[in-house]
């Protein structure tokens, strides 16, 4: 690509290995995992955090809450 890419990286097994095959073809690769406020059941970003420290990505998060549903979520879901 001719600009920037990012991959989103959960933590779990497929967007690690494509994180990690684009790291190994020789590519400068930025992540980005997205977490949820006080909900660490489904928070991976611990897992993704390790993964882009061990192979040296570039680390980038989002943490959500429940009023960026709500402030947000109309736009994606009309009849949210």
């Amino acid at each position: 690509s001719d600009v920037p890419v990012a991959i989103l990286l959960s933590g779990g097994i497929d967007s690690s290995a494509i994180a990690c095959i684009a790291k190994e073809l020789g590519h400068e690769v930025s992540v980005i995992s997205v977490g949820y406020k006080e909900n660490i059941e489904v928070d991976e970003r611990n897992n993704a955090k390790v993964l882009a420290d061990d192979k040296g990505l570039l680390w980038n998060e989002i943490e959500l809450d429940e009023s960026d549903y709500l402030k947000h979520g109309k736009d994606i879901y009309p009849y949210f």
